[in-house]
């Protein structure tokens, strides 16, 4: 199954404010997602969303943004086509909207870091990776999936005096 193209970052020059990166975690079982939102060798800074590993499952929201060093771990930028994405910049100020004002509890199906990702970056809450295990599972259905997500799909950004006005779905 297909998914959005990913090219291997191997240089903090491949690396722009606004990408949406995955981390493979345990090989290729299945990857961490996240906004960069600055890049200052030898670092670059994200915003990702992950679930209070102290409450497990249906926990709070736990919306971060993280310094990291290049090259301590490897990653891909999803290169969306740009008629499907919002701007970097506009991507950008997404991320920073869901960290002060947050986007609900964490779900592995209805709510993890990939929805997190793909709404800062296309405003629609998508994570193939849950739709992928929803076709390997009888008893479970993409539709069933679809119905589960929980994140708020982003309506319209626009500028006004310098600063980003996001509207999410009602």
């Amino acid at each position: 199954m297909g998914g959005i193209p990913s090219r291997e970052v191997n240089s903090l020059r491949d690396l722009q404010p606004g990408d949406h990166i995955k981390y493979h975690r345990y090989g290729i079982t299945y990857a961490h997602h996240a906004i960069v939102v600055s890049v200052k060798a030898p670092n670059y800074t994200v915003i990702h969303f992950d679930g209070d590993k102290n409450e497990g499952k249906g926990s709070k929201s736990c919306i971060l943004q993280v310094k990291r060093s290049f090259g301590e771990e490897s990653f891909e930028v999803l290169d969306y086509p740009s008629e499907h994405r919002f701007t970097k910049e506009e991507t950008v100020a997404i991320a920073f909207y869901f960290l002060e004002k947050g986007v609900g509890k964490y779900s592995l199906f209805g709510n993890n870091c990939e929805h997190f990702a793909t709404t800062c970056a296309t405003g629609y809450p998508c994570s193939i990776q849950v739709l992928r295990a929803g076709l390997l599972s009888p008893f479970i259905g993409i539709p069933a999936l679809i119905a589960y997500c929980k994140t708020k799909k982003v309506v319209s950004i626009k500028k006004v005096g310098g600063k980003f006005v996001i509207k999410l779905e009602e």
